[in-house]
């Protein structure tokens, strides 16, 4: 997955096309899987991962994996920081450990 550069992300709106406390769509579409979206906004980047309870190991080596990279504007503490949020989605990241030597 490559960063989105330079150009403004547009989501459809998918208010209204779901049922509450259902996993269909207005038009009879079912949901057969539930996906986990994680993002970062880094300045004028755009890091924005999907994903599956199942594939967090695998997101977690491609976070890492990019922030080795000295092409990608992902950096360790930013790695450090989005695998602390896949592997607790629930609770805020505590990044005061990353910040001490």
């Amino acid at each position: 997955m490559r960063p989105v550069r330079g150009k403004r992300l547009e989501l459809p709106s998918l208010r209204g096309r779901f049922s509450e406390g259902e996993n269909r769509c207005a038009g009879g579409c079912r949901v057969t899987q539930e996906l986990n979206v994680l993002a970062l906004i880094k300045g004028d980047e755009r890091f924005l991962f999907v994903y599956s309870d199942d594939s967090k190991d695998a997101l977690i080596a491609d976070i890492r994996d990019k922030a080795a990279d000295p092409a990608v504007a992902l950096n360790w503490f930013d790695a450090a920081v989005l695998t602390e949020r896949v592997k607790n989605p629930a609770s805020e990241p505590n990044t005061t450990h990353l910040l001490e030597d």
